[in-house]
């Protein structure tokens, strides 16, 4: 998805039980497990899933905390012991959580009205282009993009997705050709 959400997703779920990503495993996602939490688009997926995940995570460790299993101040191991004692003494160890639809937000998919998302990032850009008046050639010289995107899992990959975005913007400003026929 260009996200890379596994990794963001290891990173949530390690810092939320407080061990290293080296003892988290991924699973492969699958939709028809979960419940439907909204469209796959730019970060939402890290904001609405991984604050999930950071909620699972600290609900498990909770749960070992009150079973005295796992003691304040443990480290990898620690966690690993309290997680097989647990599994060993009570069953699988699993903690479940929800998504829900921020109040007073409603999108109308049919008729593309509302409000889709319940918050926005913020970017100013700015490009600096030259213009072959003779060939109408146009070259993007610089560009700078400014973006408050608040806290930032993965600094590489949050870049990478910025990055990622203004390549779209200046291929499809620059190189793409959008052809009305008949109105639409």
């Amino acid at each position: 998805m260009g996200q890379s959400t596994n990794t963001i997703f290891t990173q949530i779920a390690a810092e939320s039980l407080g061990i290293g990503c080296d003892q988290i495993d991924i699973v492969q996602p699958d939709t028809a497990q979960v419940p439907n939490s909204g469209p796959t688009v730019a970060s939402r997926t890290t904001m609405v899933v991984g604050g999930l995940v950071e909620s699972a995570g600290r609900a498990m460790r909770e749960t070992l905390l009150r079973s005295e299993l796992l003691k304040p101040g443990y480290d990898s191991k620690g966690f690993a012991d309290a997680c097989n004692q647990y599994i060993a003494q009570f069953g699988a160890l699993r903690s479940f959580v929800k998504y829900e639809h921020p109040r007073g937000l409603h999108w109308d998919d049919e008729k593309y009205q509302g409000d889709a998302y319940a918050a926005y990032a913020w970017a100013i850009y700015v490009a600096e282009v030259s213009v072959d008046m003779l060939t109408a050639e146009i070259h993007v010289d610089d560009f700078v993009a400014v973006q408050e995107v608040g806290r930032v899992i993965n600094p590489v990959l949050a870049a990478g997705q910025i990055e990622g975005g203004v390549a779209q913007g200046i291929g499809l400003a620059l190189y793409e050709n959008v052809i009305w026929q008949q109105g639409g």
